[in-house]
């Protein structure tokens, strides 16, 4: 380094990957910072090597913006409820907070009417699952009277369009054979 530089820093913005910051602190200027930037290609950092299978891989570190908030709702009302603490009279972005938040109205409308939806899609599915309970034992008692009828019976064609195998086409478990120390299975 030049006996005229004291410090030299190189950040790498977040927008642009490609853009550098270089500040430069001179002993002879009194220690004034000089900045520039540049375009110019930066180096890749160097790999971490990956951890042994033993430990568990870690999560990186997630940045503190606006784009962690995914969901646009709770990024809205993030927005709404820090404007108001910090600058509840100031106009942003070309309009005021009322005006914002009459733009942003139907994001908070659509996540209602969704929550709404998903409340009465999960009613459905518990009064379905209340009929099929009901049904299976309707059914069941149909399929005991096919079983039970003296025109029908276990050994029926109906029984058997129904899914179920007659008795009469049941195979019989099979004997096992001599064992081989002497004594017959059943012993």
């Amino acid at each position: 380094m030049n006996d005229l530089i004291d410090n030299v820093q190189v950040r790498v913005t977040e927008d642009d990957p490609k853009a550098l910051t270089i500040t430069v602190r001179n002993k002879s200027n009194g220690g004034c910072n000089n900045e520039t930037s540049t375009n110019a290609p930066v180096a890749k950092p160097p790999q971490v090597p990956e951890p042994p299978p033993s430990e568990p891989p870690r999560k990186p570190r997630r940045k503190r913006d606006s784009n962690q908030y995914r969901d646009t709702g709770q990024w809205r009302d993030l927005v709404v409820q820090e404007w108001e603490a910090v600058a509840p009279g100031e106009p942003l972005g070309g309009m005021t907070l009322e005006e914002f938040k009459a733009a942003t109205e139907p994001v908070v409308a659509e996540r209602a009417n969704l929550k709404r939806l998903r409340g009465d899609v999960s009613g459905t599915i518990a009064r379905r699952n209340t009929a099929d309970h009901g049904a299976k034992k309707t059914i069941n008692r149909v399929i005991a009277g096919v079983k039970a009828s003296p025109n029908f019976g276990s050994d029926s064609d109906l029984y058997r369009q129904l899914g179920y195998v007659p008795d009469i086409e049941r195979q019989r478990p099979t004997k096992r054979g001599n064992t081989g120390d002497g004594e017959s299975p059943g012993q």
